[in-house]
């Protein structure tokens, strides 16, 4: 039995058998053909991306998304990057665009992965959107009007269709240059971006972006032109988010802040801002800019419809740092009388303010102006069109400040806080020319003073020169001028 089993080894020769042979050839064949399965598609991919076909099936996707007229320049394929020197697109009447045009764009491929194009960067030298209601919808005979074509382009053949994804999945977009300007039914221009160097990012959240930009100019009508400092937001179809933001403006002036911003028919803005660092004289009249220095910083909010510029509202608290008002007739009326010349360049130490400001309304409150070791303000005053109302005030000076103007401190700087001897005061009219209580009260302490302790010649004097006995602020300085012999 050992001998019939070995000589059955012999036969077979230690070979294969049949039925193992062409299992094997078939592995061998299976391998072969979807080794060349493969790469024949991956092949018939490549060359689809590069045809013409494909070019066609963007500017429809991008047609149908954008609702626009779209016209793409050629693909130029090197690897698996491609570039397009540019496209422009023309809105209709659901495009929230007028216009969009693209310069230099390139995109890298990496494969496809869950049944879409895996994008993970686009690049773009320079992109520019005009926002505007003006613009016309697109005529209906836009499409036919376009010459037809001799020959229409190749399509993919049904087999690789479905090897071909109809979306992509974005890693994310940068701009060197980002344009964006906004304008009105008028065709007047309210908000623009210039040359801002964005990236854009795709959030998990359906149709959601995270957007950070820097550099660049921005414009808003009615405000100086601002740089781009920092730009970190969030947009999500009618709603932008601001996480922080940056802008630079008047040289060394910036404004920071968050909030989130709300588009559409009704737009409503939610901001917090923070600002430092701005010149008073960026703001002032020339003829205010030789009396009043500093520079503001503050906190502050707005609220409300921009459309709505009576409604807006912005309120806040602001400081003016290493301020400085001098070349006021007061100022120099009280060094003059005081004989102290500080008063005539007189430093802010403090100075600060609340502020409520909704339109061309603007309310005043909790302000505090003091120089230390002379005088101290504190009060609240309405300004409506430039004019003071309801301006109410107190002043305090240090005790021996007015010592040289008689009945100063006996009957006007009578209540004493805090260091100052104080008094109230009543300021009114305009921004430009505001007038004072102050100056007649303490002509009319001077004359009582005087009525009773001046020699006849000085008495005669004030009392022909009163002649308002609730005395006005000419008349007062005028009586002042004729008590300074006295005063010497």
């Amino acid at each position: 039995m050992g001998k019939e089993s070995q000589n059955r080894r012999k036969k077979s020769g230690g070979k294969p058998s049949k039925g193992l042979k062409w299992l094997l050839m078939a592995f061998g064949l299976l391998a072969v053909i979807v080794f060349v399965g493969v790469f024949g598609i991956k092949g018939a991919v490549i060359r689809y991306l590069k045809s013409d076909a494909f070019r066609d099936q963007l500017i429809t996707a991008a047609e149908k998304k954008l609702h626009a007229d779209v016209e793409l320049k050629q693909l130029r394929w090197e690897g698996s990057t491609v570039y397009i020197d540019g496209w422009q697109a023309r809105g209709d009447a659901e495009a929230i665009f007028s216009k969009m045009e693209v310069d230099g764009l390139r995109a890298s491929f990496n494969g496809v992965e869950n049944s879409a194009w895996q994008i993970p960067e686009v690049r773009i030298n320079q992109a520019s959107l005009h926002f505007s209601k003006k613009h016309p919808a697109l005529a209906s005979s836009a499409t036919a009007a376009k010459p037809a074509e001799n020959t229409p382009s190749a399509s993919a053949p049904n087999w690789l269709k479905k090897w071909i994804p109809d979306h992509a999945k974005i890693g994310v977009i940068r701009i060197d240059a980002t344009n964006l300007a906004f304008h009105d039914e008028q065709d007047i221009q309210h908000l623009a971006l210039t040359s801002v160097e964005t990236s854009s990012r795709p959030l998990a959240a359906a149709g959601t972006w995270e957007i950070t930009g820097r550099n660049g100019e921005l414009f808003v009508r009615n405000l100086p032109p601002m740089t781009i400092r920092q730009l970190e937001t969030r947009w999500n179809h009618n709603e932008i988010f601001i996480n922080q933001a940056a802008l630079g403006f008047y040289d060394t002036a910036e404004i920071s802040g968050s909030g989130d911003i709300q588009l559409g028919p009704r737009p409503e803005l939610n901001l917090d801002l923070q600002l430092s660092n701005l010149d008073t004289k960026k703001l002032l009249s020339p003829e205010w800019k030789k009396k009043l220095s500093g520079s503001l910083h503050g906190d502050f909010t707005i609220r409300g419809n921009p459309k709505e510029k009576n409604r807006l509202t912005s309120k806040g608290s602001l400081q003016l740092k290493d301020g400085v008002i001098e070349g006021l007739p007061i100022l120099e009326l009280i060094a003059q009388y005081t004989k102290m010349q500080r008063f005539k360049r007189l430093a802010l130490h403090k100075a600060s303010a609340d502020f409520v400001k909704k339109g061309e309304h603007i309310e005043i409150s909790k302000l505090v102006i003091q120089s230390d070791g002379l005088t101290r303000l504190e009060g609240s005053f309405v300004l409506e069109n430039r004019q003071i109302k309801k301006g109410q005030f107190r002043l305090g000076v240090t005790p021996g400040t007015l010592r040289w103007i008689p009945g100063a401190e006996q009957k006007v700087f009578t209540q004493a806080r805090d260091g100052f001897l104080w008094t109230p005061l009543v300021i009114s009219g305009s921004i430009d020319q505001p007038k004072e209580d102050l100056t007649a009260r303490l002509t009319g302490a001077a004359i009582d003073t005087l009525v009773n302790d001046a020699p006849g010649q000085a008495t005669d004097a004030a009392k022909k020169m009163l002649s308002d006995p609730s005395g006005t602020i000419d008349t007062g300085k005028k009586l002042l001028n004729s008590l300074i012999p006295l005063l010497k």
